[in-house]
């Protein structure tokens, strides 16, 4: 569900909510991040001025600035800078930049029955102007509970399901949460039942400090202090944001650039590419023109003259189709399966631009841990003849009539009818019928998570909200609590035997968590097939000659504070 704007373009592709975030994936240094002149603690390694704008414009637009409901990747890359967490990721490429590590707090203390976590508050943080107030336990504690707040709608409130008087509170019928205390400098968190992904879960974006009494509302504030590096001066909707270094921060994250101004928040990403050739613009990430992609790295590129400008690194997301199991046309899993085999994933990749992603059929893509043990069941190569027969006979073996009819929804955006197009031919060499309906992407997203919209394939895709097996398994694919709106498991796979599993390896810790994760993932696609997954991106990230510093963050993308501008 996060991050839509992510699935928008075929260039940058910018989820989810919470949605599009990893070798691949994250275990790459970087495709070359390091070559603009960065160490992996964000260090500049170039000669750079302190301060300066760097011109920023985007293609897909952001959803929110208001912490509470922000969700788009091109958001929570913003809010990365400008956050102040309990808990976060350091300004480091590969896998080192997806360990957790002290931001407002150290690390929690955890009690015996690992239901309880203590947070301590260090001192000397302060917010943005005009607030300048000081940051304390207290901010946080506020913060869930604006999170929790009914009239908020925040997205947040899934990941608190745990918080003991959390679900009580969010449906009005309480005016506490006991499960959230604060004595002095300290906060503590206690559960239901434990959960070992309770500290990942509390460093994303919606648990960012905000000051105490900050407004209710479920349209998102355009502006609100932040005690991160950076904080967002000024929003217009659709039109532009400000984000300006916070005078009063004094931790030991870099910032470099004394603003970035986003001064246009739909543009054309061929005009968006040419402005960023020609130094108009400093910066583009979704409105790189895909049809420009293979030039722009064969000029710009690792080890180009002039310096490395255009960067395609892995991110933690896939895309797949989902396959609606709820529908008679995809109930049988041996139908579903056949699609798996059916599918060209390179052919449908090539329709998006040079570099955009490589082809995958997993449920979790490389860097998240698991991954390494999940199996790939289904070809990453063009279908064979043989892969075709196969499919066929899946078909066969199901007992279902041909040719099924079957609705797909995608976004009405380049490269979307493109790509479902080599679907639709796909699917039809088996006996398929597909028709193709496109909404405008908000549109499309709110119809596949209504439960009973008839569709029977979403074109999709997720983008970690936290580099965790549960945030691709359990998230996407548990069937015990699907909601009527607002849903994120789109092919409303509901299996009680897996289920069951899902909430056993969800206590899990260690190796035995991604070891038991990997199996999990590999069984739900070999016997049930609810995705057909094929591909995991790239972030594509262009920069003007003037622009050096750059870390790229396997969980936000390009860190905005790392940047610099050259001497």
């Amino acid at each position: 569900m996060r991050r839509p704007a992510l699935l928008l373009s075929g260039a940058a592709l910018a989820l989810g909510t919470v949605l599009l975030g990893a070798a691949a994936c994250g275990s790459s240094s970087g495709g070359g991040s390091n070559g603009a002149g960065v160490s992996n603690g964000g260090q500049s390694a170039v000669a750079h001025q302190n301060g300066g704008i760097v011109k920023v414009a985007l293609s897909g637009d952001i959803d929110y600035v208001d912490p509470a409901l922000a969700y788009y990747q091109n958001s929570w890359q913003i809010e990365y800078s400008t956050c102040l967490k309990l808990l976060n990721y350091p300004d480091k490429s590969g896998l080192a930049g997806q360990e957790l590590v002290p931001d407002a707090a150290d690390l929690p203390k955890v009690s015996a029955d690992g239901k309880t976590y203590t947070f301590t508050i260090k001192p000397g943080f302060k917010f943005s102007p005009p607030s300048n107030a000081p940051v304390t336990a207290n901010v946080f504690k506020y913060a869930v509970m604006r999170d929790l707040n009914p009239d908020q709608h925040s997205f947040a409130v899934p990941f608190l399901g745990d918080l003991v008087g959390a679900s009580d509170y969010n449906a009005g019928k309480t005016k506490t949460v006991p499960g959230i205390k604060v004595s002095g400098n300290t906060i503590s968190f206690t559960l239901t039942q434990a959960d070992p992904t309770f500290p990942t879960k509390m460093a994303m974006p919606f648990f960012c400090a905000i000051p105490v009494g900050t407004k209710v509302d479920s349209n998102g504030l355009h502006s609100l202090p932040s005690a991160g590096p950076y904080y967002v001066s000024s929003y217009t909707p659709h039109q532009s944001i400000v984000v300006k270094k916070n005078p009063n921060y004094h931790g030991d994250r870099p910032a470099y650039a004394s603003e970035f101004d986003y001064t246009q928040l739909t543009i054309n990403p061929n005009q968006g590419t040419l402005e960023a050739k020609n130094g108009a613009l400093d910066y583009i990430n979704d409105a790189v023109a895909p049809a420009q992609n293979r030039q722009l790295y064969q000029q710009y590129g690792p080890g180009s003259a002039g310096g490395e400008r255009f960067f395609a690194n892995p991110c933690l997301c896939v895309r797949y189709m989902g396959l609606n199991t709820s529908r008679p046309a995809l109930s049988n899993p041996m139908v579903r399966q056949a699609i798996n085999w059916a599918i060209d994933r390179p052919g449908i990749i090539q329709t998006m631009g040079y570099k955009v992603g490589t082809p995958g059929a997993k449920i979790m893509p490389p860097g998240v841990p698991g991954a390494q043990y999940e199996k790939e069941i289904y070809p990453l190569t063009s279908p064979t003849s043989s892969d075709i027969a196969k499919a066929k006979s899946l078909i066969k073996q199901s007992g279902v009539k041909t040719p099924i009819k079957a609705v797909l929804y995608t976004c009405n955006t380049d490269p979307c009818p493109a790509r479902t197009q080599v679907m639709q031919q796909n699917l039809k060499a088996i006996g398929i019928d597909v028709q193709i309906d496109q909404f405008a992407r908000a549109t499309q997203f709110t119809k596949e998570g209504t439960k009973g919209e008839p569709f029977d394939i979403a074109d999709e895709g997720w983008v970690a909200d936290y580099p965790d097996p549960y945030d691709w398994v359990n998230v996407l694919l548990n069937g015990e609590h699907i909601p009527s709106t607002n849903g994120s498991n789109y092919s409303y796979f509901n299996n009680a035997a897996f289920n069951s599993r899902m909430d056993a390896a969800a206590k899990l810790t260690g190796n035995q968590r991604y070891q038991t994760y990997g199996k999990l993932a590999t069984d739900i696609q070999q016997q049930q097939a609810p995705w057909a997954a094929w591909d995991v991106d790239n972030n594509i990230d262009f920069f003007s000659a003037r622009m050096g510093c750059t870390v790229y963050q396997p969980v936000y993308g390009m860190a905005l504070n790392t940047m610099c501008i050259k001497k």
